[in-house]
């Protein structure tokens, strides 16, 4: 998934053409959506035109402007993301570093972004990790290994990755996460089993515990499965 319209960042403060084109970024104004003086940092950054900041595989960020598209559902309908819930300060900074080095090397999908503010009354901040296409489970599990193994915070923790399908159907835990996302209330459960999440990875109790990776909402009864495991 790429952030469609965005302002493109070289990670040294640099602009690249053929990035540009490859993206096909329409805004090359770098810092026209960040007040001067801006960290770029989630956490620190209190631009009131940015919603998102984004890195793009390459080592590329861009920003994403309130009330702007980052996509339809036709073009990013196979689309997903783990999502990373880290605490506002030097744990979401240091996360989003490394997530970034992460993309730069080719180790996560092309694309990740980070919410600059905490979410609602809580003390933290989202970060989604992209996949291209959801029904590809041994790259979605690739993606949660190099979390597991490299990200502060995703060593232990519960991890679910959810499609963008959902996103745009208003499949949210609560009301209040969907209504910061533009819904009037979250979209109803079709079954009591029904998760907003396509795959549940549980948390890590010990160093000998498997990484394992759950598809949910499978047949009638929206069971849940063991699709990977190392």
């Amino acid at each position: 998934m790429q952030p469609d319209g965005d302002t493109v960042r070289n990670a040294f403060g640099a602009r690249d053409s053929e990035c540009v084109e490859a993206i096909s970024m329409s805004d090359l104004d770098m810092h026209s959506k960040h007040q001067d003086g801006c960290s770029q940092l989630p956490g620190n950054c209190n631009c009131e035109r940015v919603s998102w900041i984004w890195a793009i595989q390459g080592g590329f960020e861009a920003v994403s402007e309130y009330g702007s598209e980052e996509g339809s559902e036709e073009e990013t309908s196979y689309s997903g993301k783990w999502m990373l819930f880290p605490e506002t300060g030097s744990k979401v900074i240091e996360t989003w570093r490394v997530v970034k080095r992460l993309l730069a090397m080719g180790l996560l999908g092309d694309t990740a972004k980070v919410s600059p503010r905490t979410l609602g009354k809580s003390r933290a901040h989202l970060i989604c990790v992209y996949t291209s296409d959801y029904r590809d489970i041994a790259d979605c599990f690739r993606v949660l290994l190099a979390l597991r193994d490299s990200v502060p915070g995703c060593k232990h923790d519960l991890l679910n990755y959810k499609t963008d399908e959902a996103t745009y159907a208003g499949h949210y835990r609560t009301s209040e996460g969907a209504q910061s996302a533009g819904f009037r209330s979250a979209t109803k459960k079709p079954h009591r089993n029904f998760s907003v999440s396509r795959y549940t990875s549980p948390k890590i109790v010990s160093p000998s515990t498997s990484v394992v990776m759950y598809q949910n909402n499978l047949g009638p009864n929206y069971e849940r499965r063991l699709v990977a495991e190392q």
